[in-house]
């Protein structure tokens, strides 16, 4: 009686391992088959943009529907094939391929995706209005920038917003708010494409969120964009409480030539953060600040190296050869002239 159990035990086991070993199997193989679906998917709509693209040059980009009828692809096919050839092509071309993808609804589709409660659905809306937006998306986007959970979703409409001639640029700046360190690098580009113009809400936004995790990243920007307007903001956040902050501001002002700072820039030169002393010695060398050579001297005996370094190649550019200087200081010398300093993009 007890072999019988045991047998039958054993049978339904093994029975089992064969049903969980064939499910297995038979996932795999529709995973399979689905990656080479896509990938020919990929490649019919590849060939088909090309030809395309050789239809609307041939056509000298007369607005037809020559998907429609020479390709017949089914709809779900058509939409991404118009937004890939919008990708390789500019100009009126691109418009034609824009208002047919309009004309087929398309458009308005996206508008609607990009207010699902899915995340992936708003994903892909909006990598198709990054390229097929228009001016009647405004309102759309502009929601979707205001509202949308996703960090990257909201960079991303900024960007397709300021491709569209959005003036609104503060609502751009509010963005440095959220946390996402990756997204607010690529945000920090479209803010210094904009230029001058969003100077004065950066400097608004460190003033008022000087703790933000995103201060230093603001003064940074202003700095790249090289605004002299903002020399006397960024003459008060070098005094800034947060180290990155005051790092970010001496840089500000070298990029920026504010020659009317090199007081607050030399009054850094005893900083409790080593980088910042670092910068204030560069940028009074960079600025021309003799004036200051003595106090620059003084940094030579620094307990930081690097600032050791960086005020001895600040004085070799003011035409000092250390000849009338101890010889611990001379050693200094030698040594920044075979070694070169960190660029400012490598510095944190």
């Amino acid at each position: 009686m007890v072999d019988s159990v045991v047998a039958i035990i054993i049978d339904v086991f093994v029975i089992l391992m064969v049903v969980v070993l064939g499910l297995s199997v038979a996932v795999l193989m529709h995973r399979y088959v689905a990656q080479r679906r896509q990938l020919s998917r990929t490649r019919r709509l590849d060939e088909l943009s090309r030809e395309y693209l050789l239809f609307l040059v041939a056509e000298g980009a007369t607005p037809m529907k020559w998907s429609d009828h020479a390709v017949r692809l089914p709809k779900y096919l058509l939409k991404e094939f118009l937004v890939r050839v919008a990708r390789q092509i500019k100009g009126d071309m691109q418009v034609v391929v824009r208002s047919h993808y309009e004309s087929l609804g398309y458009l308005e589709q996206d508008l609607l995706l990009l207010r699902s409660r899915f995340k992936s659905r708003r994903i892909k809306a909006m990598a198709r209005l990054e390229v097929m937006a228009t001016d009647k998306c405004l309102p759309g986007l502009i929601h979707a920038l205001r509202t949308d959970r996703l960090v990257m979703l909201r960079v991303r409409v900024a960007q397709t917003l300021y491709r569209l001639g959005y003036k609104e640029y503060e609502e751009f700046v509010r963005l440095l708010t959220l946390e996402s360190r990756v997204m607010m690098l690529v945000l920090a580009e479209t803010l210094i494409h904009i230029g001058g113009a969003v100077v004065p809400y950066l400097t608004k936004f460190v003033e008022d969120y000087p703790a933000s995790p995103n201060a230093g990243l603001a003064v940074r920007i202003i700095g790249e964009i090289g605004a002299s307007s903002a020399v006397p903001c960024l003459m008060q956040f070098i005094e800034s409480e947060k180290s990155e902050v005051r790092i970010n501001a001496v840089r500000a002002l070298t990029q920026c030539e504010g020659r009317d700072a090199t007081d607050s820039l030399a009054s850094r030169l005893t900083d409790p953060h080593p980088v910042v002393r670092m910068m204030a010695v560069r940028a009074l060398a960079t600025l021309g600040a003799m004036q200051y050579e003595q106090d620059i001297v003084a940094r030579l005996t620094d307990g930081d190296s690097r600032v050791s370094k960086e005020a001895a190649m600040a004085l070799q550019q003011f035409g000092w050869t250390g000849e009338n200087l101890p010889v611990s200081q001379q050693w200094w010398f030698t040594f920044a002239s075979r070694h070169r300093s960190l660029p400012v993009e490598e510095l944190p």
